[in-house]
């Protein structure tokens, strides 16, 4: 899962982005979530309170790094979470998923988006971004309702 980031963007550097001006999609949720609290800055990152200005489709806490930079960057994010006891469960294209079990059961969620200002060309010193924000509810709850014993 590591380097599901980092391989989405060296896509995004290769291919370019199949994100519109609006920015990443949101997971299936009817809450989006709120931006994660207390995300350090690590390695060249930087605070970008506006997230680049673009729209996002869910609320964020977004840092910046030069595109030379976000492979890096990404791991040394989700290696201090994977410390913090989060453990990396899913992702797809430029968002991985992470959930930490709860002491009293279920489990809490959180995302990293990785992305850029589609309008720029993607180069090295192109800045892009990371966005953080938490998953509402208990992420490892089993919506399938099991059949009784018999």
């Amino acid at each position: 899962m590591k380097m599901l980031i980092a391989i989405a963007l060296a896509t995004v550097l290769t291919a370019g982005s199949a994100m519109a001006q609006s920015g990443p999609a949101a997971p299936a949720t009817t809450d989006p979530g709120v931006p994660l609290a207390d995300v350090p800055l690590l390695g060249v990152a930087k605070v970008a309170p506006t997230c680049g200005g673009l729209t996002l489709s869910a609320p964020a806490y977004c840092v910046t790094a030069p595109l030379s930079e976000m492979s890096t960057v990404s791991d040394l994010y989700i290696s201090h979470y994977e410390g913090q006891g989060w453990l990396a469960a899913d992702g797809a294209d430029n968002r991985i998923v992470m959930i930490r079990r709860l002491a009293g059961g279920g489990c809490e969620g959180l995302q990293i988006i990785a992305f850029y200002d589609t309008v720029l060309a993607p180069g090295p010193a192109t800045p892009g971004y990371l966005g953080f924000a938490t998953i509402p509810g208990n992420v490892c709850a089993n919506s399938m309702t099991e059949a009784p014993a018999q």
